[in-house]
């Protein structure tokens, strides 16, 4: 039970590990690149990312997939430039939406484990009060 409790530990360990790497590259990379391309508008790709980051808990991917059809025809008439503000915003959003679905899927591994573990505690716990109940009314039963 030790080692169960000790892997979400782990698994809660990566998904806080993924979070910090994601948050730093955030605050590195799209300042970089609006250094870059000399387009400090994209230093909304900040907000585009963490947006991204945020709304990946309301699972959208209806709306993800209408808008990625409507990017890949923006990208047919402009021509895809990484450049371009509406694809960095994109990408930065992308780009917060796959981190958060790492840590979703290692939240959800440590929540899993732990479910179980309190599944096989109570149980253990409802087992030792029947067993205690028991002896307690042999006990009567034999006075």
């Amino acid at each position: 039970m030790n080692e169960d409790l000790a892997a979400a530990a782990k698994f809660k360990r990566i998904a806080t590990i993924i979070f910090i790497v994601f948050f730093s590259l955030t605050i590195i990379l799209i300042p970089v690149f609006a250094f870059l391309f000399d387009n400090y508008w994209l230093l909304f790709g900040i907000a585009f990312s963490f947006l991204g980051y945020i709304t990946k808990n309301l699972k959208p991917e209806k709306i993800f997939f209408v808008l990625t059809i409507a990017l890949i025809i923006y990208w047919f008439k402009v021509g895809f430039h990484f450049s371009d503000p509406v694809t960095f915003f994109w990408f930065s959003f992308l780009f917060g939406g796959i981190f958060r679905a790492f840590v979703i899927g290692y939240d959800d591994l440590a929540k899993k484990i732990t479910d179980t573990m309190a599944a096989d505690m109570t149980a253990e716990i409802i087992s030792g009060i029947k067993s205690r109940q028991q002896r307690m009314s042999d006990n009567k039963d034999d006075e």
